[in-house]
């Protein structure tokens, strides 16, 4: 009997553990690695009651992002950004924060009301928390050059974030990226977020896409497999 070839969908991991964004972070200027501090403790509390002791370890990681630039979605326009490091230490990708956008400016109502936040805002903050500047993306379609040049030419954007292109041919590229990294038991990220929402979605039914979230994060997954893993005897203590 011919072996069955196995299904990548179906390797995805039980609701992951509780990830939470550092208090504080320094950067070694030879590597370009963040060391992160998270707080170990909340009102009393373990961070997470559910997945006890699953917080990130403090430590060097080199950090990256991934965007998925608004694409349709089900009639609306919907991207993603993922915000992530790589464990110096253990070579684990942590996801810290994960969010969708519709805009890269701020949208407003007709009275002056912010209606929804854009993600050039968002750059700012994610330099003085984590010092990082590398995202990467990859799409075919033409409004991406829309929203990237949206960016470059914000006002909110300091400093300028580099926007690395990665690139694949295989439609499978995507599921294959991330079950081999969940399989592996390399990549942890927070339950009840659109990641794992959409990755039960793919799962379920992958022909319901497209999935922006998965997509930013096989981009972000493209990237840092792409870049040299920076160990801790390349770190002076």
């Amino acid at each position: 009997m011919a072996k069955k070839n196995p299904d990548p969908y179906e390797r995805f991991p039980l609701p992951p553990p509780t990830i939470i964004e550092p208090e504080r972070a320094t950067m070694d200027l030879d590597t370009g690695c963040s060391w992160l501090f998270f707080p170990k403790a909340h009102r009393g509390k373990p961070v997470s009651v559910r997945y006890p002791g699953s917080i990130a370890p403090d430590g060097y990681y080199q950090m990256a992002g991934g965007i998925c630039w608004p694409m349709l979605v089900k009639g609306v326009f919907k991207g993603a950004v993922l915000i992530a490091g790589r464990s110096v230490e253990t070579g684990k990708v942590y996801v810290f924060e994960q969010r969708e956008f519709a805009s890269v400016d701020h949208i407003y109502s007709l009275d002056g009301e912010l209606i929804e936040e854009g993600l050039a805002a968002s750059f700012p903050r994610w330099w003085a928390t984590y010092f990082l500047r590398r995202f990467y993306w990859f799409q075919t379609d033409e409004w991406n050059a829309t929203f990237r040049r949206r960016l470059r030419h914000s006002p909110l954007v300091e400093p300028r974030p580099s926007l690395v292109e990665v690139h694949w041919r295989d439609s499978e590229h995507v599921a294959l990226m991330v079950s081999d990294a969940t399989a592996r038991r390399e990549l942890m990220f927070k339950g009840g977020g659109i990641l794992e929402s959409q990755l039960d979605q793919m799962q379920a039914d992958p022909e319901i896409g497209p999935f922006p979230a998965v997509h930013a994060l096989a981009c972000l997954l493209t990237g840092l497999a792409g870049k040299r893993r920076i160990r801790p005897s390349d770190i002076d203590r």
